[in-house]
């Protein structure tokens, strides 16, 4: 993935969001970066690495505000069918690893 410093701030920016948990700036942000220009893939294939950080079921609220973001911009199901797919699965993973 080639990062400008835009995209890099973009992503920062969603980072934080996701871990305070704010869904309304959360997105806001998501629908300026569609509109600037990243795409929806970039923005799910973020969200496991955010995950690690922020928790997984934050990653998966950050998934439903795209998918409330894709009903508008278009249609990217099959992109967050398979981001929401590989999040459960590092959640189920990672319930393994308490015990």
């Amino acid at each position: 993935m080639n990062l400008n410093n835009t995209d890099l701030f973009v992503f920062v920016a969603i980072a934080a969001l996701v871990t305070v948990h704010d869904k309304p700036l959360l997105k806001r942000a998501c629908q300026h970066a569609l509109n600037d220009g990243v795409s929806m893939q970039v923005l799910c294939d973020i969200l496991p690495h955010i995950s690690v950080y922020s928790g997984v079921p934050k990653s998966l609220m950050a998934l439903e505000v795209l998918k409330s973001v894709d009903d508008i911009q278009g249609s990217n199901a099959l992109v967050i069918k398979r981001t929401e797919q590989q999040l459960k699965t590092r959640s189920h993973l990672a319930s393994f690893r308490l015990v």
